[in-house]
């Protein structure tokens, strides 16, 4: 705050204040970064530059870096030639990645709020248990080797919520070749997030319940749709499949 105050001075030298103070080996000389392109540069530091005037001085900010006193000698727009067809591409993939880093964050918080809403509370103990046996992988092959738990640990919580929570000894259930949903088949990752996994997809069942769309006639034609969908490829290759030897062979 001392350099800043010296810095605002009328007729101060902020290339000399650079010098005194500065321990960024790469500007003290003169405390000139350059021009620096819009978001290379920390996003604290960045929130405070960019509401900043020409020839303000401002700060002190704080970033990963320090703490930065800032001061804006001139700004300028980027000219974007849109007829150069890389220039285009380059903007089209920038504005992709932004559009996908939102959505993201909107999925995470929207998940966040759903776990907040079932009071979901993962048992680390369980967790752990689980990974001493299985390893930092979990999938339909290996679960079975949580049978050799002993009865008391199959009764340890590994999530509680409001729905009831889940058991091992009922993930152990979940899992077994006899009830294995196909939605669950093909799970294989980190313990946490395959627990993660089967409770969101649980929490919005219940959710989608109570709003009534299990009863929507649309809803309920879509899902009979995709049904038929996934059951026609294996009942057209199990015909085949009984053609192709029920039929007699001739040379």
């Amino acid at each position: 705050m001392m350099i800043l105050e010296e810095a605002k001075k009328p007729g101060i030298d902020f290339t000399e204040l650079a010098r005194r103070y500065s321990e960024d080996n790469k500007t003290w000389v003169n405390g000139i970064v350059g021009w620096v392109p819009r978001g290379s540069m920390p996003s604290d530091y960045w929130e405070k530059a960019l509401t900043m005037k020409k020839g303000e001085i401002d700060g002190p900010v704080r970033s990963y870096k320090g703490f930065h006193i800032i001061k804006v000698n001139d700004i300028r727009v980027a000219e974007r030639n849109l007829d150069a067809p890389e220039e285009v591409e380059r903007l089209k993939s920038r504005i992709a990645q932004i559009h996908n880093d939102t959505l993201n964050a909107i999925y995470e918080s929207y998940l966040e709020s759903v776990k907040e809403q079932f009071e979901m509370k993962i048992n680390r103990e369980a967790i752990e248990l689980i990974k001493e046996k299985l390893g930092s992988k979990i999938n339909y092959q290996n679960v079975n080797t949580l049978i050799t738990l002993q009865p008391g640990e199959k009764e340890l919580y590994i999530v509680e919520d409001n729905l009831g929570g889940m058991k091992i000894r009922e993930l152990m259930d979940l899992y077994s070749n006899d009830h294995l949903t196909p939605t669950l088949g093909s799970v294989q990752g980190s313990n946490n997030n395959v627990v993660e996994q089967i409770f969101i997809h649980r929490y919005l069942n219940e959710l989608t319940r109570k709003e009534g769309f299990f009863d929507d006639p649309e809803v309920l034609d879509e899902g009979k749709k995709a049904l038929e969908n996934i059951m026609l490829p294996v009942v057209e290759q199990e015909i085949i499949f009984n053609l192709s030897y029920s039929r007699p062979m001739h040379e």
